[in-house]
């Protein structure tokens, strides 16, 4: 008898564009509680860019207004090198990964996520 295939990770990616100086945040969804890994990497090794992962759905304006549960109390890692990864345990809800430039140049940022359960942008 065949065993069970084992249950394939959820992936979301996607590549963003980040201005110097500034930083783009990407809202995503985790369908069930497990570990979440995931990756930032960027074209320009000259340019300093971080990221970190936010328990929350968070937009850029509130990010900037520093809106509660979109501020640094709500930050569970940051990572600040290239390219930057991570794996973290996580609960089911709502995250947003946050792409900070520190220039020189504006770049374009590609990322993946993945997760046990579902996971969406």
């Amino acid at each position: 008898m065949p065993a069970a295939p084992s249950p394939q990770p959820a992936v979301a990616s996607g590549t963003v564009s980040v201005q110097a100086f500034d930083f783009v945040a990407v809202s995503f969804r985790v369908e069930r509680a497990g570990s979440l890994t995931g990756s930032v990497d960027w074209t320009n090794a000259a340019n300093d860019l971080d990221s970190a992962v936010v328990r929350g759905r968070c937009s850029r304006e509130q990010f900037i207004a520093g809106a509660q549960g979109c501020d640094q109390r709500a930050t569970l890692l940051v990572s600040l090198n290239k390219p930057s990864t991570f794996a973290l345990p996580v609960e089911a809800g709502d995250y947003t990964l946050v792409i900070v430039s520190f220039g020189p140049g504006s770049d374009t940022a590609s990322y993946r996520l993945e997760s046990e359960g579902s996971v969406s942008t």
